[in-house]
C-alpha cells in the first residue's frame, strides 16, 4: 500500500511542476501600473489591482486586496517614460515560481526538518519549537541580507502601453 501512496505523491509532484507549462497558462505574470517617480537609477511604479480583486474570494485575505494599491520599484534601464504614464509590470512565470518557492516552502520545510531532528534527538518540545522560530528567523535574517542577489534572479520588466 504505501507503494502506491508514493506513486500517487510522485505523480501530484510531477503535474505541479508541470502545470505552469501548459498553455492557458501566460508565460508572464503581469498586471498594469502607472509611473509615480523617475530616477536615474530606480522607477517608482503603483500596481493598481481593483480590477482584478473585485471580484476574488480570497480578497480578505491576500496583501493585494487589502488597499489595491501596491508600489514596486524596477530598475531604470532609459526608458522613456513620463510621470503618469500608464505600463504593464511584468515577470516571468518562472521568477513568481522561485519567489514563492523563497518566501514560502523553503521555511515550510526548514520548521518540519527542524522540528523533526530536534524531537529525534530528544530536546523537549519547547526548546524544540524556540529552536525551530530562530531557524526560520535566521533564514529570513539570510534572506535580507542577500536580497540584492535574490532580486537579480527575479527580473521585473516594464512594458508600455501601445
Amino acid at each position: 500500500m504505501g507503494g502506491v501512496k508514493l506513486i500517487k505523491l510522485l505523480l501530484l509532484l510531477w503535474l505541479f511542476l508541470n502545470y505552469h507549462k501548459t498553455e492557458m497558462f501566460p508565460q508572464k505574470i503581469s498586471q498594469k501600473a502607472i509611473v509615480k517617480n523617475i530616477t536615474e537609477t530606480e522607477i517608482m511604479v503603483e500596481i493598481c489591482s481593483e480590477e482584478a480583486c473585485s471580484a476574488c474570494r480570497a480578497k480578505a485575505t491576500c496583501s493585494m486586496g487589502n488597499d489595491g494599491v501596491r508600489t514596486a520599484v524596477v530598475p531604470n534601464h532609459s526608458f522613456p517614460l513620463t510621470i503618469g504614464q500608464e505600463v504593464n509590470v511584468s515577470i516571468k512565470r518562472t521568477a513568481g515560481m522561485k519567489a514563492v518557492l523563497t518566501a514560502y516552502a523553503v521555511p515550510i520545510v526548514l520548521i518540519v526538518v527542524s522540528l523533526l531532528v530536534l524531537q529525534a534527538t530528544g530536546i523537549n518540545e519547547l526548546n524544540s519549537g524556540l529552536i525551530t522560530l530562530g531557524v526560520v528567523a535566521l533564514y529570513y535574517i539570510v534572506l535580507r541580507l542577500f536580497r540584492r542577489k535574490v532580486e537579480h534572479g527575479i527580473a521585473v520588466e516594464l512594458e508600455t502601453e501601445s
